[in-house]
């Protein structure tokens, strides 16, 4: 069994894979993912391997202490199934070097433009030869929101109701 998890900046995301295939998935608050992790790692102890995307600063050595799996930790030093074109490599986030990954594996030979909507809305571009050539990253939509009442004298705050299933 394999751990996939996404640290960001409000919600952390997991899919644990078996024999290829998705097991189950699901959503931690961030601020949580130290617990979260831990008690999905207790009840998990036959885990091989974790890839872990963060773009938080989480501290490695607490992960490393409390499971057996082995840990990558995904960023531009590792190996990747494209090139990146970026002046400084080091500077492109875990989370979006971990989504063009995704993109050039599951649209091979194909110009991929990748868009992520979180805490940021970001956009980033692999070329149908896998080279990464550039992204650029904006506020999403809870900080447009927040700028909106905040830089203007006549708008109001907007409310953000997420619909029950």
């Amino acid at each position: 069994m394999n751990l996939i998890l996404d640290i960001g900046n409000t919600n952390s995301k997991f899919s644990v894979f078996e024999s290829g295939r998705i097991k189950s998935f699901g959503v931690w608050d961030s601020s949580e993912v130290k617990e979260e992790f831990q008690n999905w790692n207790n009840n998990n102890q036959n885990c091989e391997s974790i890839i872990v995307s963060d773009v938080i600063g989480i501290n490695k050595s607490y992960f490393e202490s409390v499971t057996r799996c082995s840990l990558v930790w995904v960023s531009a030093k590792i190996k990747l199934p494209y090139k990146i074109n970026y002046k400084i490599p080091e500077e492109l986030g875990a989370d979006r070097i971990g989504l063009v990954a995704a993109a050039v594996f599951a649209y091979p030979k194909k110009n991929c433009l990748v868009i992520d909507i979180g805490t940021c809305i970001t956009y980033d571009f692999v070329s149908k030869n896998s080279v990464y050539l550039g992204g650029s990253i904006s506020p999403g939509f809870s900080m447009r929101y927040n700028s909106i009442s905040t830089n203007t004298s006549s708008l109001p705050e907007l409310k953000i109701t997420i619909p029950k299933k």
